[in-house]
C-alpha cells in the first residue's frame, strides 16, 4: 500500500515523498492533516473529499438512459432479425451490419448528451493516472474475457442437445 498524506486544505490525497500538495501547493509542514483516530495508515481523519451531489444525479440518470436505449436497441434488432430470417444470407448480413452502425450512432449521441466533469486537477501526477488507467483496462479486459468464454461454453453446453427450432426446420425444408 502506497503510504499518503492529507491536505488539510483543499483534502486531496499525495504521495509520502511530497513536500508540498500537488493540487493547492500547501507546504506539508503547514497543511498535513494527522489522524486522531490512531488507526494504521490512515491518510488522516477527513481523507475522503467532498463530491458534488448533482454530478451523482446525472451519472445515474446517463446509466439508467443507456441501459434503456441498449434494451430498447436490442429490441429492434431482434423484431429486424426475425421479420427478415428467411432472406439471403448477404441481405440478413447488410441488416445486421446496418444494426450495428445504427447501434453506434445512438451509443455516439448518448455519449455527447452525457454530463462531463474533469475531476483530475491540472498538476495531477501523470504516471499515477496513467497507472490507474492501465490497471483499469487490464480488469475490464479480464473481466470481459472470463464472461465471454464462461457463457460460450454454457450457451454450448445449453444447445448441444437441443431439438432443432420450428423456424430453422420450416426454412429448411421449404429450400429443398
Amino acid at each position: 500500500m502506497n503510504q499518503v498524506w492529507l491536505c488539510g486544505n483543499c483534502h486531496s490525497l499525495n504521495d509520502a515523498t511530497a513536500k508540498r500538495c500537488y493540487k493547492c501547493r500547501t507546504a506539508r509542514a503547514e497543511g498535513e492533516v494527522v489522524d486522531r483516530t490512531g488507526a494504521v495508515n490512515a491518510p488522516g481523519a477527513r481523507a475522503v473529499a467532498p463530491r458534488d451531489p448533482s454530478l451523482i444525479g446525472s451519472i445515474l440518470l446517463g446509466l439508467v438512459a443507456a441501459v434503456a436505449v441498449t434494451a430498447l436497441w436490442y429490441w429492434v434488432d431482434i423484431e429486424v432479425g426475425r421479420r427478415y430470417f428467411f432472406l439471403s444470407w448477404f441481405v440478413g448480413a447488410t441488416i445486421g451490419l446496418a444494426v450495428i452502425l445504427g447501434y453506434l450512432v445512438v451509443v455516439a449521441v448518448a455519449i455527447g448528451l452525457m454530463p462531463t466533469y474533469d475531476e483530475v486537477p491540472s498538476d495531477f501526477p501523470a504516471s499515477v493516472l496513467y497507472t490507474f488507467r492501465r490497471a483499469s483496462l487490464a480488469t475490464q479486459l479480464t473481466l470481459w474475457a472470463v464472461l465471454g468464454v464462461v457463457l460460450a461454453e454454457f450457451g454450448h453446453r445449453l444447445t448441444r442437445n437441443a431439438p432443432p427450432s420450428a423456424a430453422v426446420d420450416s426454412a429448411v425444408r421449404s429450400s429443398a
